[in-house]
């Protein structure tokens, strides 16, 4: 496509969808039902779209640019939007980078910059009203237990043990995290655009930086987004084209991709293989 492709989900190794576009003009699902080969434009927007998820073979959720929040029951083929800001202040009205599911219900995590963060979340077919506002951008997820889960984002995260009614901050470092691969309770991996990958404990909040990775000429790579499939295996991906891959959990290896395009998320196909979703509005297919 012409125009960034932010995030690809698979429900198997033939069905998957893309979502992406450009801030303020486009945003857009596409579907695909033969591993890739062909896409079909399932909808179009005039705002940027950044996170596709579905939670069984028919229900999904894709979410963007000014809190947008679409909703399908029919595996993709209509996209309905279900909701805006709860809160009317233009000041909230920013953009929702990622989703979580827990609990039987979806959790968006979003904000605005250094001005703004929030969490929202459905229940049932409507979106919770109001929200949990922070000092900072959130863009990630981390699921614990039921009523437990962790934000995180610009410099801060924050942690809930009572299903959002109130919040602990936690600092885990200079950082900026971006993208959060969940293992399982007591492991998870988080990916910063400072270019460190840190290993998390989300019940005891234990955290360690176990990469850090700097360009030639000290120009530091920034880490978009990550994926691992268990403690020790697992790739990150993020700006110039930088792409690592770790089989140990502690050590990770430069892969090349022979594209300087930034590189915005990675996840799995469910078939043996990673997608990297690209600046440039290209699918890269990698097989493990």
């Amino acid at each position: 496509v012409s125009s960034k492709i932010n995030k690809s989900f698979w429900l198997n190794a033939n069905v998957g969808f893309i979502c992406g576009g450009e801030k303020g003009s486009v945003g857009y699902i596409y579907k695909t039902i033969d591993g890739g080969v062909t896409w079909i434009n399932n909808y179009s927007v005039n705002k940027s779209l950044y996170d596709v998820l579905f939670v069984n073979d028919t229900l999904g959720y894709c979410c963007g640019e000014n809190m947008i929040v679409l909703k399908t029951i029919d595996a993709g083929i209509n996209w309905l939007s279900i909701a805006k800001a709860n809160n009317s202040d233009n000041f909230y009205n920013g953009t929702l980078y990622s989703m979580m599911h827990l609990q039987n219900k979806v959790w968006f995590f979003g904000g605005k910059n250094f001005n703004i963060g929030f969490v929202i979340c459905t229940q049932g077919n409507l979106m919770k009203d109001g929200f949990n506002g922070f000092s900072n951008e959130m863009r990630c997820g981390i699921p614990i237990d039921t009523n437990k889960y962790m934000a995180c984002g610009y410099g801060l995260c924050y942690k809930t043990i009572d299903n959002s009614n109130t919040f602990s901050a936690y600092d885990l470092g200079n950082e900026y995290f971006t993208s959060y691969a969940h293992v399982n309770q007591n492991v998870g991996f988080l990916s910063g655009f400072n270019g460190g990958i840190y290993k998390i404990n989300p019940e005891t909040n234990e955290t360690s930086q176990i990469f850090k990775l700097k360009k030639k000429l000290k120009k530091q790579f920034h880490f978009t987004g990550l994926y691992f499939t268990s403690e020790t295996y697992g790739w990150v991906v993020g700006n110039d084209g930088a792409f690592a891959k770790t089989t140990d959990g502690n050590t990770f290896e430069v892969l090349y991709l022979n594209t300087t395009s930034n590189l915005l998320s990675v996840v799995s196909n469910k078939n043996n293989q990673i997608i990297i979703s690209t600046e440039n509005g290209q699918l890269i297919k990698v097989s493990n």
